[in-house]
């Protein structure tokens, strides 16, 4: 007659087909649904001529979208968001920004983007970025000055 299971081994089985498992989906590239969302806050201004060096990577993309001559990194926020979860993000003159990540379709990350002033929205639409893409958009002007949001996502 054969040799007999040992109960560790028979019990161990559960443990080491879930490590297996997992090592399987981990070497597969799969990843847990969510993204990353870098959100920056920026001040812009016709009066000057100064770039934020923290800002070098879309000093192109200001430039090009926008006709102020000096950009001053005011905040800049890292979130990770989960399918269906949404964060805050507190911005200045009394504004929230709301932001809701709906999921990946066709390669590219669907956000849904709130900015709030006290309970009026001046800001409602759904944001489509593609793995690396950035989002910029003028918040608020007074004068010379204006406020810019940057969304980038990696997903």
């Amino acid at each position: 007659m054969g040799r007999p299971y040992h109960w560790a081994t028979v019990s161990c089985l559960p443990v080491l087909f879930a490590l297996g498992f997992s090592l399987v989906f981990a070497s597969s590239g799969y990843a847990a649904p969510g993204a990353n969302v870098n959100v920056r806050v920026i001040d812009a201004s016709s009066a000057g001529n100064r770039i934020d060096p923290k800002l070098s990577d879309i000093q192109a993309k200001l430039s090009t979208q926008f006709r102020f001559s000096s950009y001053l990194l005011k905040s800049s926020r890292r979130l990770s968001l989960a399918q269906g979860s949404a964060q805050t993000v507190a911005l200045p003159e009394s504004r929230v920004l709301e932001i809701t990540y709906l999921g990946e379709k066709g390669g590219r990350a669907e956000f849904r983007v709130k900015i709030m002033r006290g309970n009026a929205a001046t800001l409602n639409t759904k944001l489509t970025l593609k793995n690396g893409g950035e989002f910029l958009t003028v918040v608020s002007s007074k004068g010379p000055r204006s406020l810019i949001l940057a969304i980038k996502a990696s997903f």
